[in-house]
């Protein structure tokens, strides 16, 4: 597992656009509003896009496993949340640490990705896709129902 752990990218941030689908101002407000729910809320949130998840089959996995080498969240709470997106493979994925898994099911994260960021995706807004996923994460951390 090492060997695979290591062949994953080093972080670029909070914002990490590794398929550089994302402007400079687009970035910017992104990691503005990421900046603001890990100030606020009990979570932390890192937004990605990557063009390939080799040695990984599974986004969802990769997801993990790159909250867990960025160290995303704190580490007792494990409140981390990964949310990425790969335009060249046409997948995305939310990845909850352990410790917020009860509040962003499967349920939960499908139904962000399906309703709210794929009809961006479908455009190339990854910009919109993120921004309402981060809008969701809002919710939820205000104590609202997701997915409204």
């Amino acid at each position: 597992m090492d060997s695979i752990f290591n062949k994953l990218p080093e972080t670029l941030g909070i914002v990490s656009d590794f398929e550089r689908v994302l402007s400079v101002q687009e970035k910017q407000s992104l990691l503005q509003h990421a900046e603001k729910i890990n100030a606020e809320s009990p979570y932390e949130v890192v937004l990605v896009t990557i063009d390939s998840i080799a040695p990984f089959e599974d986004i969802v996995t990769y997801a993990t496993a790159l909250g867990n080498k960025w160290s995303v969240g704190d580490e007792e709470d494990n409140n981390g949340l990964v949310i990425l997106v790969s335009s060249n493979l046409g997948q995305a994925a939310i990845a909850p640490g352990n410790g917020i898994e009860e509040v962003f099911t499967d349920e939960v994260t499908k139904k962000i990705i399906e309703e709210k960021m794929i009809p961006h995706f479908m455009r190339s807004d990854f910009a919109s896709g993120f921004e309402r996923a981060l809008r969701e994460v809002d919710r939820i951390a205000a104590g609202k129902d997701p997915v409204q």
